[in-house]
């Protein structure tokens, strides 16, 4: 079996390898991150590195952009999640925060939902919808509201 990272083993006992999934690289793409220093085999403790040592184990660093960690939580959710735990405690609250409806989906519509399913409707539309929804809006427009739309 090939090994999936080959690096120059570092003098210390253990670096973990930093945003880097070792067994998706070629040998070449390794040794080459390795070169740069980005790159270190685990060695284990104990152990003295000689020199090239593979290694198919890889740990990712989760530490998160300071911007991204710096981002606060949603207003709208904020005020969604305070509309809740009023409605939880008992107070009459009418959330207009998120757009959610305080009904369930009406039958028909469940029922259309799942009818497109088992008929294999579950990948995107087109972004302006497909031809059969048009042509039937503007139907809808014409019969009922007396536009015309092609």
């Amino acid at each position: 079996s090939v090994p999936h990272a080959v690096t120059r083993a570092p003098p210390r006992r253990s670096m973990p390898m930093v945003g880097l999934l070792a067994k998706t690289m070629t040998l070449g793409a390794a040794a080459s991150i390795a070169r740069r220093g980005a790159l270190r085999a685990r060695v284990p403790p104990g152990a003295q590195p000689r020199g090239i040592t593979v290694s198919t184990r890889a740990e990712v660093d989760q530490t998160l952009n300071p911007r991204v960690a710096a981002l606060r939580p949603s207003k709208t959710m904020a005020l969604t999640d305070k509309a809740r735990e009023m409605k939880e405690s008992g107070l009459p609250v009418i959330g207009l925060a998120a757009g959610e409806p305080d009904f369930d989906t009406p039958d028909a519509i469940v029922r259309a939902g799942c009818d497109a399913i088992k008929n294999g409707f579950t990948r995107y539309s087109p972004n302006t919808g497909t031809a059969s929804l048009r042509t039937a809006v503007c139907k809808k427009l014409k019969e009922e509201n007396g536009l015309e739309y092609a």
